[in-house]
């Protein structure tokens, strides 16, 4: 009785904190409201007095509270599917007690040859890379890295077909009578980001495509591009994009092996919630993406030939990534999981 008891509780602040998420979308909207051009103007004075950058900043801030309040309004008619998924994976929990090897978690790239030609190029690479940060040595990667140049195009390239694969696998867990897994989230998160990543590195389009653009981006841009990453933040100035490209190198190169190596929790948690690793070839190229260093340290013709590297370095490590998912598609979503 008292576990039935506890179980109808648990039930119950589940239900309403989905209910609260509705109620927190329907505040971000009420705000978004607030902040429009047309009432901001008729009911505070205030506003006609603001700088013009002021008003694009405001502008843009309405944007953000409605794209959040449109994620709430989605996660909210998606609730009973992401509970039973994670009550499945706190069931997967509690029954792996037992030591999990690195080999359960980490995916194996199953060609030969792939793989042993992705390790052959991995120092061509650090070569490569190493000698285009050189002063005096960078001629190559000047043309290589200018804007619409080859890797920036590869860049794309490579966040392009990995977020395809991604939604891929995505709708095969959806499409079938697939078991509730938190695997399909963690797969429509990673396709999510590498395809706003495309998006961004082609300003959306209008970097191929001459498009007449809204303005409610290219005015907070300091580059005037429709692109968010080169939007200053507060406190936090307006190349913050290097500094968070840095910290994913920084996880999946350095964190994630050494989590992997030396948690057992960590390795229990990830075959819980059965989060798609990288392999380790991919964690490689995430690590030679860490050591290069930040843009202005070394003086090069171009400042920013660090971070153009750094960008199509992870570029490749996500497009291994995907390309192991797929290739184990049959292995990790044919099986019957617990």
């Amino acid at each position: 009785m008292d576990k039935s008891s506890e179980s109808f509780k648990k039930a119950k602040r589940s239900h309403w904190a989905w209910h609260l998420l509705l109620l927190a979308a329907g505040m971000l909207l009420l705000t978004a409201f607030i902040f429009d051009d047309h009432f901001v103007k008729r009911w505070f004075t205030v506003y006609n007095q603001l700088s013009e950058k002021r008003q694009y900043y405001l502008d843009f801030f309405r944007a953000v509270l409605l794209t959040i309040a449109s994620g709430f309004i989605v996660f909210w008619f998606l609730r009973k599917l992401i509970i039973d998924d994670w009550r499945s994976a706190v069931l997967r929990w509690r029954i792996i007690q037992y030591r999990v090897d690195t080999s359960a978690i980490i995916p194996v790239i199953e060609s030969s040859f792939i793989k042993r030609f992705l390790w052959l190029l991995l120092p061509i690479w650090i070569i490569g890379v190493a000698i285009s940060i050189i002063p005096g040595y960078e001629i190559w990667a000047l043309h290589l890295t200018e804007e619409k140049g080859v890797f920036e195009t590869l860049t794309v390239i490579c966040y392009l077909f990995s977020g395809f694969i991604a939604l891929y696998l995505v709708l095969l867990q959806f499409r079938r009578i697939a078991p509730n897994s938190l695997c399909r989230w963690w797969l429509l998160g990673f396709s999510i980001g590498c395809l706003f990543i495309a998006g961004e590195e082609t300003n959306w389009g209008e970097l191929y495509f001459n498009y007449k653009a809204i303005n409610i981006i290219k005015n907070v841009n300091y580059q005037n591009e429709v692109s968010i990453h080169n939007i200053p933040l507060p406190l936090i100035g307006g190349y913050w994009a290097n500094d968070l490209s840095h910290l994913i190198a920084a996880c999946g190169g350095a964190l994630l092996p050494l989590l992997t190596w030396c948690s057992n929790f960590f390795r229990r948690l990830i075959l819980a919630s059965e989060a798609p690793l990288p392999p380790w070839i991919s964690q490689a190229y995430f690590f030679v993406a860490t050591i290069i260093p930040q843009d202005n340290v070394i003086d090069l013709q171009r400042a920013n030939i660090p971070s153009e590297l750094r960008e199509i370095t992870i570029a490749i490590g996500f497009t291994i990534y995907a390309y192991c998912l797929f290739q184990n598609r049959k292995k990790n979503y044919g099986k019957k999981m617990i």
